[in-house]
């Protein structure tokens, strides 16, 4: 069966993921089974033949992923360890209890995971908005009334990069009690101090999803019967094109100067030397004088 060109975006999106959650695996844990699992998913993804077999592998490649992180210890001071819960002092796993789905999160690790992922979602979806792209029109995930799909889409790359930061910060610092409180139903949330930090973090997000917005609008530009232009669309986040336009133009006026008859100085006729004098000047009594020097 022949890939179609949103199966085509799709993979690119998701082999770019895996690429990520392997790098992430390799380099937080050294699993080298669970990078396996991953790279094989990515593999076979770019075999695939439809979404619903790139979700599949995708799907795979995640069940290696979180379960390599699910009982990574989370630091807290002493002091805070004797008023956590006892779950709260791991990763946990990335689908909660509560709803058999991410959302919801019954960890600290989880729920500032879910908080990270939304900043990123904001960005993503004023990205697309930025290029004249409709966010909820996605490629991979299906349409639904309740979600932009193409800025979920446009998450899957960057995911990774999310996630190698959370890391990072879980192994170089210790969590605090204060951040986060829980509710009734064991939903961890985030205080707002904590949330305000978090949300410092958008202008990365915002900087890593302008190259993949821009392939995305790009990629719909090209699957056009008959473009009304021939060029691409402008690359507005990342100025690529603009650049590149730049160049053009300067090279352009390069080619114009060289292209500019160059006039004799003395009679303003066109000259053929490189010293701004024409022949016939140069022969002329006057010059060979000096009078025009």
């Amino acid at each position: 069966m022949a890939t179609t060109c949103a199966d085509g975006r799709s993979a690119k999106l998701i082999v770019q993921k895996l690429i990520g959650q392997e790098r992430v695996i390799k380099k937080f844990f050294e699993n080298s089974s669970s990078a396996d699992v991953i790279a094989k998913a990515r593999r076979s993804v770019l075999k695939a033949s439809s979404s619903d077999e790139i979700r599949r592998w995708e799907a795979k490649g995640a069940l290696a992923y979180w379960g390599a992180m699910r009982d990574l210890p989370v630091n807290f001071s002493k002091a805070d360890s004797l008023k956590i819960p006892e779950h709260w002092k791991h990763f946990g796993s990335r689908i909660s209890p509560l709803t058999n789905s991410p959302r919801l999160a019954v960890t600290p690790a989880q729920a500032t995971l879910s908080y990270m992922y939304a900043i990123l979602e904001s960005e993503s979806r004023l990205a697309l908005a930025a290029l004249g792209l409709d966010p909820g029109l996605g490629v991979l995930h299906n349409d639904l009334r309740s979600r932009d799909s193409l800025a979920s889409d446009l998450m899957e790359p960057v995911r990774p990069k999310v996630d190698a930061l959370l890391l990072t910060l879980l192994t170089s610092e210790q969590f605090r009690r204060e951040w986060f409180f829980e509710e009734r139903d064991g939903n961890c949330r985030l205080m707002a101090s904590f949330a305000v930090r978090l949300s410092e973090t958008a202008i990365m997000w915002r900087r890593e999803v302008a190259g993949f917005a821009e392939w995305i609008a790009k990629s719909f530009w090209d699957s056009r019967a008959r473009p009304i232009r021939t060029d691409a669309p402008a690359t507005r986040l990342t100025n690529r094109r603009g650049s590149e336009g730049r160049a053009r133009l300067v090279s352009g006026l390069d080619e114009v100067n060289r292209a500019r008859p160059s006039l004799c100085r003395i009679c303003a006729q066109i000259r053929m030397t490189s010293d701004g004098i024409c022949p016939g000047c140069k022969s002329s009594p006057k010059y060979q004088k000096g009078r025009y020097n």
